[in-house]
Order: C-alpha cells, then sequence, then structure tokens
C-alpha cells in the first residue's frame, strides 16, 4: 500500500491498517493467487506411458490418442530405464501430432521406436507433427520406412530435442532422420540430436537419403 499524495500546503496523512483489515487483505491476496494457480493448470495433463506393447492400455500409442493441448507424455522409468532402453516395435502408423502443445518427453527414460517390423513397401513415419509448437525430447528413433519425424501441413514453432541432459534424440536407419517440408512450415527447431549415429555418437547408423530435409 503507498501513501497518497497530500493536497498543497496540508500535511501528508498515514495509511493504517488495523489487524482485521491487514488479514483481510492477505486473505484476498492469497485466494487471487491460488485462482491464478489453478487457471494456470487447469489445461494440463500427464499421461505415462509404461508399456512397451504396441498397442493397449499405458502404451505409446494409447497416450497419443489421448493426447489434446496440454498434454506431456512421459515414460516410467521402471519400465523404461535409461540405463536400458526399451523397444516398442511398431507395428502401424501412430496418430499424428494434429492439436499442437503436446510435449513427448522421454529425456529422463530410455525409449527405442523400431519401425523395422513394418512393411518395406510403405513409407511411414515414426512422428508426423502437423500442428503447432509440439516439443519431441530424448528419443531413439530408428529404421522407419520414412522420416523419423515428419513436420508438414504449415505447422510451426516445433522443437525437436533441445540442450538439457537427455533431450536430444537418435534418429538413424530410417529414409531421413527429419523432414521439414511445405508452405507455411515454418519456424521449427532442430537442436542437440544426434542423426546418422547411434546413441554413443561415436558409430554410424546412417539414414538412407537425409539426415534432415527441408523442402
Amino acid at each position: 500500500l503507498m501513501n497518497t499524495a497530500s493536497p498543497t500546503g496540508s500535511h501528508p496523512r498515514k495509511c493504517t491498517l488495523d489487524k482485521k483489515n491487514l488479514l483481510l487483505i492477505l486473505f484476498l491476496i492469497f485466494t487471487a493467487t491460488a485462482g491464478i494457480r489453478n487457471n494456470q493448470n487447469s489445461d494440463f495433463m500427464e499421461i505415462l506411458v509404461n508399456s512397451y506393447q504396441d498397442t493397449g492400455p499405458g502404451t505409446l500409442r494409447q497416450a497419443l490418442l489421448e493426447a489434446q493441448p496440454g498434454t506431456v507424455i512421459r515414460f516410467s522409468q521402471d519400465v523404461f530405464p535409461r540405463t536400458s532402453p526399451m523397444t516398442i516395435f511398431v507395428l502401424s502408423p501412430y496418430p499424428p501430432l494434429d492439436d499442437g502443445f503436446v510435449k513427448i518427453d522421454a529425456s529422463d527414460a530410455g525409449v527405442v521406436l523400431d519401425g523395422s517390423k513394418l512393411s518395406r513397401n510403405t513409407e511411414i513415419s515414426a512422428l508426423d507433427i502437423i500442428s503447432d509448437n509440439n516439443i519431441i525430447r530424448g528419443l531413439e528413433i530408428i529404421n522407419f520406412t520414412a522420416s523419423a519425424i515428419f513436420i508438414s501441413g504449415g505447422a510451426k514453432n516445433n522443437v525437436i530435442g533441445g540442450t538439457g541432459k537427455g533431450e536430444g534424440n537418435i534418429l538413424g536407419g530410417n529414409l531421413d532422420g527429419i523432414n521439414i517440408v511445405g508452405e507455411g512450415t515454418t519456424n521449427n527447431m532442430v537442436i542437440g540430436n544426434l542423426i546418422g549415429t547411434d546413441r554413443s555418437g561415436k558409430q554410424e547408423n546412417g539414414n538412407h537419403a537425409a539426415g534432415i530435409w527441408i523442402g
């Protein structure tokens, strides 16, 4: 609270609060702050992937089906330990990221998406992004018949990778590592990833066409 300016020639007036009014003001501030906090978190949802099967409850496929703007998809460290990554063999295309504002975060886990069981006569990407403001971190994506990550349809402001521990993706053995195409598909960031190597960054595991293709 601030003292109000006094008229010319008059004495300043003190602004005083008794204990009752002070408690009332503190209560109102607390209530307003709690309301803001609840509003900020009202659209947030976290989904934990705890199965390495291709389909069914607890799988990444199910998480993608349920995801909505504000969703963070994480992976159980008990099922997907960082020191001993577990493989999800993908048998058909995953649902696209078409709502926006979805984060897939495997930075504290060991998760491999493997497309080696897909028919070689298909062109299937692991993750298909056609919306804005998505984040993909910490995945190892290998052996897909198209791109590991395909960004198109005017998608903007997506982030692939990161600079923190485990945030980079590992992309090898696919047709392309990352494919960014289409009119209006702009302002997408690719940072901190290993593309065309194994997880050590020392052994070659090249993508068959391009590491990163922008067209």
